[in-house]
């Protein structure tokens, strides 16, 4: 019966003009949760819901850093891990845009660190260099192996403040150890610095794969 009651009650609703949209998105802005409440409980917006560019309230609330919001809407029947139309997810966008108490939070009730569209939260730190960010998410166990064939494969650097924070975590400490990878012709082999040349040495010992692609660069 409960379940009859909300089902008419959601269908009875007006959809959002476009005026009432961006009113809505300017309460999650200010975290203004009367006001945003007046909006859910009298118009047509659910779980599903995505604005005219495609996002979700709750990846507006994560985009704007307002953790009482994101509460808020986790309350109303939100999701924390639903995403937009380019499969951003309110994690992904709260790490890209270094909102930093947003992403806590979604952390905190149970966003998944691991979760992927194009690249992993993680990874967003590391293009943006934010080392609160990555420090955050490796917290949360967001998994450092993941990233790795992805920072070998694509030749990306990683940068000296996120690598500081990789060092302190025994998980990353346990990597074979490079920084980062560039392409290198096979003939410049020879013109690499005696240590580098040592560790590869010390994988042909130990039976490991060295990639004759790869040119690799220590601390």
């Amino acid at each position: 019966m409960d379940f009859l009651v909300r089902f008419k009650k959601y269908f009875s609703k007006e959809k959002l003009t476009q005026q009432e949209e961006n009113q809505m998105i300017s309460y999650i802005k200010a975290g203004n949760r009367e006001l945003l409440n007046e909006i859910l409980e009298t118009k047509k917006i659910d779980d599903n819901y995505q604005s005219r560019q495609g996002l979700t309230p709750m990846i507006y609330a994560a985009y704007y850093n307002q953790p009482d919001i994101i509460d808020y809407l986790v309350n109303k029947g939100f999701s924390i891990e639903k995403t937009g139309k380019n499969d951003d997810s309110p994690l992904i966008r709260a790490s890209y845009y270094k909102r930093f108490q947003a992403a806590e939070k979604l952390l905190e009730l149970g966003a998944d660190p691991n979760i992927k569209n194009q690249d992993y939260p993680l990874m967003q730190a590391i293009f943006r260099q934010s080392d609160k960010m990555a420090e955050l998410l490796i917290k949360y166990n967001a998994d450092i192996n993941l990233i790795l064939n992805r920072i070998k494969d694509d030749f990306i650097k990683v940068p000296p403040c996120i690598l500081q924070v990789f060092n302190r975590h025994q998980c990353w400490e346990e990597r074979k150890n490079f920084i980062f990878v560039i392409k290198f012709s096979k003939n410049r082999i020879s013109s690499l610095p005696k240590g580098i040349l040592r560790e590869i040495s010390s994988w042909i010992y130990l039976d490991m794969k060295v990639d004759e692609r790869y040119e690799i660069f220590y601390r």
